[in-house]
């Protein structure tokens, strides 16, 4: 889950504990993309449920693409073949003629 802070209705701090909360899960995969000026202290909450913070500048939309694929490309390493297989299939379909492997860095 890609996260801002600042959501019109709560805070993201608020909807990171009620997600974790009505799903039993603690360990979902969540980085917070925000403009919110966060202190160290501000900070320290965050590093306990999220897995990366972009704060939101000039190269802060490369920097959340990257974070987003380093990822989501562990996701897919830590996959049975088959389940890799079959996502590598799905891409073929979507981007034809493109070469095996060759935006996922492989």
């Amino acid at each position: 889950m890609v996260l801002d802070l600042k959501l019109p209705d709560m805070s993201g701090f608020d909807l990171i504990d009620k997600i974790q909360k009505e799903s039993g899960k603690t360990d979902l995969p969540i980085i917070v993309y925000t403009g919110k000026d966060l202190t160290e202290k501000g900070r320290e909450p965050l590093r306990q449920v999220a897995d990366a913070i972009v704060v939101k500048e000039a190269n802060s939309p490369e920097r959340l693409l990257a974070e987003t694929a380093m990822f989501l490309h562990r996701v897919e390493a830590n996959m049975p073949e088959p389940k890799r297989r079959m996502i590598r299939q799905v891409c073929d379909k979507i981007r034809p003629g493109r070469q095996e492997g060759a935006d996922r860095g492989r």
